[in-house]
Order: C-alpha cells, then structure tokens, then sequence
C-alpha cells in the first residue's frame, strides 16, 4: 500500500491498480476514488467517488475489466 496526499482529498492510501485504472482510499475524505493515471505526485484529472467499499470494488472491477477489452 502506498500512502500520499493529494490536494483535493488530502490523505490517501492506494488500495489497488491494474493498468491505469486505480482504487484510492480518501482516508479525510471517507471515500474511495477510482481514477485514470494517478501521476507520481499523488493527482490526478478525474474520478467516480464512492462511499461503499464493496460498491467501490465492483466499480474498479468493472472499470479495469472494460480497458483491459478495449
């Protein structure tokens, strides 16, 4: 797991990444975070956020299965 902090969320925590799709925990925020190309400095351009972790799961799941057939 990696830890960072990004402007708009403040404290996260990576939980997952396939390809460039990847899962954040929002810790301040008390979400989660499904994002396209998070950069090395901890932003990104967009995200769905999600307050349910099992929601947030089949999202990302379903997000990264649909780049993976494109």
């Amino acid at each position: 797991m990696k830890k960072f902090i990004n402007n708009g969320c403040g404290e996260c925590v990576l939980l997952e990444q396939i390809g460039e799709v990847s899962l954040i925990a929002a810790i301040d925020k008390g979400e989660y975070a499904i994002v396209n190309n998070l950069r090395a400095d901890g932003s990104w351009h967009s995200g769905d956020y999600i307050k349910s972790l099992p929601y947030a799961l089949k999202r990302f799941k379903e997000r990264s299965n649909s780049r993976k057939e494109n």
